[in-house]
């Protein structure tokens, strides 16, 4: 009780500019823990090896609201990906390792149940110049 009446007695006496002061660090401790949160979360679902996830994620639940998918047995659909800025191609074991982590996304479970079809996801990289060009290239085959 004697913190209260402490407090607002010291608020009395401060200054407008020591308000402003106080209000303002409210407000930047408040945006450092919203930036901070963001922040968390984003990296959670950054992706591995500089393989955007989340994207691909949001590709494949686009596809799976498609309904033109199953007449289209037996081709592939490519989905491009931002270039690498590294000139060195991933290792197979790296592969494999973005491949299952492509099997395992939300999106692409959703397309599975969603058209009823086997669906292989595979990962490519193809070199050029100073860059190192990305795609998914999914493969339609029927049961």
């Amino acid at each position: 009780m004697d913190i209260v009446i402490k407090e607002k007695l010291q608020s009395m006496y401060l200054s407008s500019r020591d308000r402003r002061r106080m209000k303002l660090a409210e407000w930047r401790e408040a945006r450092n823990s919203t930036k901070e949160f963001v922040l968390g979360t984003t990296k959670m679902v950054k992706g591995i090896y500089g393989v955007p996830l989340w994207e691909i994620n949001n590709q494949f639940k686009k596809l799976a609201k498609r309904k033109n998918l199953e007449e289209k047995v037996g081709e592939k659909i490519i989905i491009p990906l931002p270039m690498k800025k590294s000139s060195e191609p991933l290792t197979s074991m790296e592969l494999k390792q973005v491949e299952e982590k492509l099997y395992s996304l939300e999106g692409f479970e959703l397309l599975q149940l969603s058209h009823f079809a086997l669906l292989k996801p595979t990962y490519k990289e193809q070199k050029l110049f100073h860059h190192v060009s990305r795609k998914v290239e999914i493969h339609i085959e029927s049961f």
